[in-house]
């Protein structure tokens, strides 16, 4: 089910609620080196964020969230069950893709199948986001 909804409070809302607050920082893996080249792995440590711009990343493993909040990253991963994006020109894909909160603009995410078999739930904000099944 895609929503677009226009107030900003309705997306930054989303974004909370799909990234699951870790009990304590050390949970997270938080990256904020701009124009980093990274490859993780989420079966070790499965929440991250990007706090960089410019930057590489590639996620090995299930992850249980990532948020993109930056401009001009690429994210590569096999499995995200909670998906954030803020910002502008960021793009993901994903071989395996559940609940997604796109704000910003330019913003293009793409998956190859649905995590547990239905459409991801989508909630976008913003210009020119869009969130699609890969081909």
């Amino acid at each position: 089910m895609n929503l677009r909804t226009g107030p900003l409070v309705t997306a930054l809302a989303a974004l909370l609620l799909l990234v699951p607050a870790a009990r304590a920082d050390h949970d997270v893996v938080i990256y904020s080196a701009d124009g980093a080249s990274v490859t993780h792995d989420c079966a070790a440590r499965p929440r991250v964020k990007i706090k960089a711009s410019r930057g590489t990343y590639t996620f090995r493993g299930a992850c249980a969230g990532v948020s993109v909040a930056s401009n001009g990253v690429t994210v590569t991963a096999v499995s995200i069950a909670n998906l954030a994006v803020a910002g502008a020109g960021n793009r993901v894909t994903a071989e395996e893709l559940g609940n997604v909160a796109v704000q910003g603009s330019g913003n293009r995410v793409t998956y190859r199948r649905a995590r547990g078999g239905s459409p991801p739930a989508v909630v976008t904000a913003g210009d020119d986001n869009q969130v699609s099944k890969a081909p």
